[in-house]
Protein backbone atom coordinates (compact mmCIF):
# COMPACT_ATOMS: atom_id res chain seq x y z
CA UNK A 1 0.00 0.00 0.00
CA UNK A 2 1.00 3.50 -1.19
CA UNK A 3 1.13 5.51 2.01
CA UNK A 4 1.37 9.70 1.73
CA UNK A 5 2.59 11.42 4.81
CA UNK A 6 2.46 15.10 4.85
CA UNK A 7 4.48 17.09 7.89
CA UNK A 8 6.79 13.70 7.71
CA UNK A 9 9.60 16.38 9.59
CA UNK A 10 7.05 17.27 12.39
CA UNK A 11 6.41 15.11 15.67
CA UNK A 12 3.86 13.03 15.11
CA UNK A 13 4.67 12.86 11.46
CA UNK A 14 8.35 11.77 11.79
CA UNK A 15 6.91 8.88 13.65
CA UNK A 16 4.30 7.86 11.59
CA UNK A 17 7.17 7.70 8.34
CA UNK A 18 9.16 5.81 10.52
CA UNK A 19 6.54 3.37 11.32
CA UNK A 20 5.19 3.34 7.51
CA UNK A 21 9.15 3.10 6.04
CA UNK A 22 9.89 -0.35 8.38
CA UNK A 23 6.63 -2.21 7.25
CA UNK A 24 7.79 -3.83 4.32
CA UNK A 25 3.87 -4.20 2.85
CA UNK A 26 3.86 -0.37 2.69
CA UNK A 27 5.76 2.16 0.28
CA UNK A 28 6.31 5.68 2.13
CA UNK A 29 5.70 8.70 0.35
CA UNK A 30 6.99 12.05 2.46
CA UNK A 31 5.62 15.46 1.92
CA UNK A 32 7.62 18.01 4.21
CA UNK A 33 9.19 21.81 4.51
CA UNK A 34 10.93 22.88 2.52
CA UNK A 35 10.26 20.54 -0.55
CA UNK A 36 6.49 20.64 -0.49
CA UNK A 37 4.19 23.81 0.73
CA UNK A 38 0.56 22.46 1.95
CA UNK A 39 -0.40 25.58 1.05
CA UNK A 40 0.30 25.41 -2.58
CA UNK A 41 -2.52 24.01 -3.83
CA UNK A 42 -0.81 23.06 -7.55
CA UNK A 43 2.02 21.81 -5.63
CA UNK A 44 -0.46 19.55 -3.20
CA UNK A 45 -2.69 18.26 -6.15
CA UNK A 46 0.47 17.90 -8.32
CA UNK A 47 2.23 15.77 -5.63
CA UNK A 48 -0.71 13.64 -4.76
CA UNK A 49 -1.90 13.19 -8.26
CA UNK A 50 2.17 12.24 -9.59
CA UNK A 51 2.60 9.65 -6.44
CA UNK A 52 -0.99 8.00 -6.66
CA UNK A 53 -1.14 7.15 -2.41
CA UNK A 54 -3.60 4.67 -1.40
CA UNK A 55 -3.94 6.86 1.99
CA UNK A 56 -2.93 10.38 3.28
CA UNK A 57 -2.24 11.04 6.60
CA UNK A 58 -2.27 14.37 7.36
CA UNK A 59 -0.41 15.09 10.00
CA UNK A 60 1.22 18.82 8.58
CA UNK A 61 -0.30 21.51 10.75
CA UNK A 62 -0.09 24.77 12.53
CA UNK A 63 -0.21 23.95 16.28
CA UNK A 64 1.59 26.81 17.73
CA UNK A 65 -1.26 27.89 20.10
CA UNK A 66 -0.49 31.38 20.88
CA UNK A 67 1.11 32.22 17.15
CA UNK A 68 -1.87 31.12 15.91
CA UNK A 69 -3.63 33.77 17.40
CA UNK A 70 -1.16 36.12 16.66
CA UNK A 71 -0.67 34.91 12.62
CA UNK A 72 -4.36 34.09 12.12
CA UNK A 73 -4.10 34.06 8.49
CA UNK A 74 -1.49 31.71 8.22
CA UNK A 75 -2.88 29.51 11.01
CA UNK A 76 -6.29 29.23 8.43
CA UNK A 77 -4.22 28.73 5.81
CA UNK A 78 -2.12 25.83 7.05
CA UNK A 79 -4.65 24.49 9.17
CA UNK A 80 -8.27 24.52 7.26
CA UNK A 81 -7.41 25.58 3.66
CA UNK A 82 -4.05 23.81 3.25
CA UNK A 83 -6.77 20.25 4.51
CA UNK A 84 -9.04 20.94 1.66
CA UNK A 85 -6.18 20.88 -1.00
CA UNK A 86 -5.10 17.63 0.64
CA UNK A 87 -8.73 16.05 0.21
CA UNK A 88 -9.02 17.26 -3.16
CA UNK A 89 -6.10 15.39 -4.23
CA UNK A 90 -7.19 12.85 -2.63
CA UNK A 91 -10.51 12.10 -3.77
CA UNK A 92 -9.06 12.28 -7.62
CA UNK A 93 -7.05 9.45 -6.60
CA UNK A 94 -9.30 8.16 -4.67
CA UNK A 95 -7.17 7.80 -1.53
CA UNK A 96 -8.26 7.36 2.29
CA UNK A 97 -7.50 10.32 4.44
CA UNK A 98 -6.43 10.43 7.79
CA UNK A 99 -6.47 13.70 9.75
CA UNK A 100 -4.89 14.56 12.77
CA UNK A 101 -6.95 17.05 14.79
CA UNK A 102 -6.86 18.16 18.58
CA UNK A 103 -9.23 18.28 21.51
CA UNK A 104 -8.68 22.32 20.86
CA UNK A 105 -11.88 21.72 19.03
CA UNK A 106 -13.61 21.75 21.79
CA UNK A 107 -14.46 24.76 25.00
CA UNK A 108 -13.29 22.50 28.06
CA UNK A 109 -16.51 23.04 29.85
CA UNK A 110 -17.40 19.87 30.00
CA UNK A 111 -17.05 17.95 33.15
CA UNK A 112 -15.09 15.08 31.72
CA UNK A 113 -13.25 13.42 28.89
CA UNK A 114 -14.99 14.33 25.26
CA UNK A 115 -16.11 11.82 22.71
CA UNK A 116 -16.64 11.72 19.25
CA UNK A 117 -20.14 12.79 19.19
CA UNK A 118 -19.91 16.04 22.01
CA UNK A 119 -20.51 19.54 20.14
CA UNK A 120 -17.46 21.07 18.44
CA UNK A 121 -17.40 24.85 20.44
CA UNK A 122 -13.32 25.84 19.81
CA UNK A 123 -12.27 29.03 22.16
CA UNK A 124 -9.09 29.47 20.31
CA UNK A 125 -7.78 30.62 16.51
CA UNK A 126 -6.15 27.12 16.63
CA UNK A 127 -9.10 24.98 17.68
CA UNK A 128 -11.24 26.96 15.18
CA UNK A 129 -8.72 26.21 12.18
CA UNK A 130 -8.42 22.57 13.21
CA UNK A 131 -11.87 22.40 13.22
CA UNK A 132 -11.83 24.03 9.22
CA UNK A 133 -9.88 21.35 8.75
CA UNK A 134 -12.06 18.62 9.76
CA UNK A 135 -14.71 20.33 7.40
CA UNK A 136 -13.18 18.86 5.01
CA UNK A 137 -13.16 15.55 5.56
CA UNK A 138 -15.36 13.29 4.01
CA UNK A 139 -17.52 11.00 5.86
CA UNK A 140 -16.14 8.10 4.82
CA UNK A 141 -12.58 9.26 6.49
CA UNK A 142 -10.79 9.20 9.71
CA UNK A 143 -10.39 12.33 12.32
CA UNK A 144 -8.04 11.50 15.33
CA UNK A 145 -8.47 14.09 17.85
CA UNK A 146 -5.49 14.17 20.26
CA UNK A 147 -4.23 16.37 22.75
CA UNK A 148 -0.84 17.05 24.72
CA UNK A 149 1.14 15.18 22.18
CA UNK A 150 4.58 14.26 23.70
CA UNK A 151 7.51 12.53 21.16
CA UNK A 152 11.59 12.46 20.84
CA UNK A 153 10.76 14.94 17.97
CA UNK A 154 9.58 18.52 17.83
CA UNK A 155 8.73 20.85 20.81
CA UNK A 156 6.64 19.82 23.44
CA UNK A 157 5.71 20.91 27.01
CA UNK A 158 7.64 17.70 28.70
CA UNK A 159 10.59 18.56 26.51
CA UNK A 160 10.51 22.08 27.77
CA UNK A 161 10.29 21.34 31.41
CA UNK A 162 13.19 18.83 31.34
CA UNK A 163 15.06 21.86 29.60
CA UNK A 164 14.40 24.33 32.24
CA UNK A 165 14.84 22.33 35.24
CA UNK A 166 18.03 21.02 34.28
CA UNK A 167 19.07 24.90 34.93
CA UNK A 168 17.74 24.54 38.70
CA UNK A 169 15.36 26.72 40.35
CA UNK A 170 11.66 27.03 40.22
CA UNK A 171 9.55 26.32 37.21
CA UNK A 172 6.43 28.25 36.56
CA UNK A 173 3.19 27.28 34.30
CA UNK A 174 -0.33 27.37 33.67
CA UNK A 175 -1.30 24.29 36.42
CA UNK A 176 -5.53 24.88 35.79
CA UNK A 177 -5.30 22.50 32.47
CA UNK A 178 -6.94 18.93 32.78
CA UNK A 179 -6.22 16.36 29.84
CA UNK A 180 -4.77 13.21 28.62
CA UNK A 181 -1.57 12.94 27.81
CA UNK A 182 -0.95 11.52 24.03
CA UNK A 183 2.23 9.73 23.30
CA UNK A 184 3.46 10.83 19.50
CA UNK A 185 4.39 6.92 18.74
CA UNK A 186 1.02 5.62 20.13
CA UNK A 187 -0.55 8.05 18.20
CA UNK A 188 1.77 7.16 14.69
CA UNK A 189 1.28 3.14 15.31
CA UNK A 190 -2.43 3.98 15.69
CA UNK A 191 -3.05 6.27 12.42
CA UNK A 192 -0.56 4.48 10.49
CA UNK A 193 -2.93 1.31 10.67
CA UNK A 194 -5.96 2.94 10.62
CA UNK A 195 -6.88 2.35 7.05
CA UNK A 196 -4.03 -0.14 6.24
CA UNK A 197 -6.87 -2.62 8.55
CA UNK A 198 -9.30 -1.96 5.93
CA UNK A 199 -8.44 -2.00 2.86
CA UNK A 200 -6.87 0.27 -0.05
CA UNK A 201 -9.85 1.94 -1.94
CA UNK A 202 -13.26 2.31 -3.15
CA UNK A 203 -14.70 2.83 0.32
CA UNK A 204 -18.95 1.59 -0.06
CA UNK A 205 -20.79 4.93 0.67
CA UNK A 206 -22.62 3.81 3.76
CA UNK A 207 -19.65 2.68 5.54
CA UNK A 208 -19.32 4.36 8.67
CA UNK A 209 -16.44 6.79 9.66
CA UNK A 210 -13.57 4.78 10.62
CA UNK A 211 -12.64 5.23 14.45
CA UNK A 212 -8.74 5.93 15.11
CA UNK A 213 -7.59 4.56 18.73
CA UNK A 214 -5.76 7.22 20.57
CA UNK A 215 -3.83 5.67 23.57
CA UNK A 216 -3.03 7.77 26.24
CA UNK A 217 -2.71 7.70 30.41
CA UNK A 218 -5.72 6.32 31.96
CA UNK A 219 -6.55 9.29 33.82
CA UNK A 220 -7.10 12.92 33.50
CA UNK A 221 -4.16 15.07 34.56
CA UNK A 222 -3.52 18.71 35.24
CA UNK A 223 -0.28 20.40 34.26
CA UNK A 224 1.38 19.89 37.45
CA UNK A 225 2.26 16.18 36.37
CA UNK A 226 4.42 17.88 34.05
CA UNK A 227 6.13 19.67 37.44
CA UNK A 228 6.28 16.39 38.79
CA UNK A 229 8.44 14.92 36.64
CA UNK A 230 10.90 16.97 36.29
CA UNK A 231 11.66 16.69 40.58
CA UNK A 232 11.39 20.36 40.45
CA UNK A 233 8.92 22.24 42.45
CA UNK A 234 6.42 24.40 40.70
CA UNK A 235 3.73 27.47 41.76
CA UNK A 236 0.40 28.73 39.61
CA UNK A 237 1.29 30.74 36.76
CA UNK A 238 -1.89 32.98 35.73
CA UNK A 239 -5.29 31.22 34.57
CA UNK A 240 -6.32 29.70 31.13
CA UNK A 241 -6.51 32.20 28.25
CA UNK A 242 -8.44 32.29 24.99
CA UNK A 243 -5.33 30.57 23.39
CA UNK A 244 -5.59 27.68 26.55
CA UNK A 245 -9.39 26.90 28.12
CA UNK A 246 -10.14 24.42 25.37
CA UNK A 247 -7.37 21.93 26.93
CA UNK A 248 -9.53 20.29 29.87
CA UNK A 249 -10.79 17.35 28.21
Amino acid sequence: MRILVTGSNGQVGSEVAAIVDAASQHELIRAARPDHDITNRDNVLGLITTTTPDVIIHCAAMTAVDLCESEQEAAFAVNAAATRFVADGARRVGAHVVYVSTDYVFDGTKDGPYNEWDEPNPQSIYGRSKLGGEAEIDPEWSIARTSWVCGFNGNNMVKTLLRLAGGGGEVAFVDDQIGHPTMAGDLASDAGQTRSREGPRNVPPDQPRVGVVVRVRPERLRNRWLGSITGQPHQHFGTRSAETSAKAG
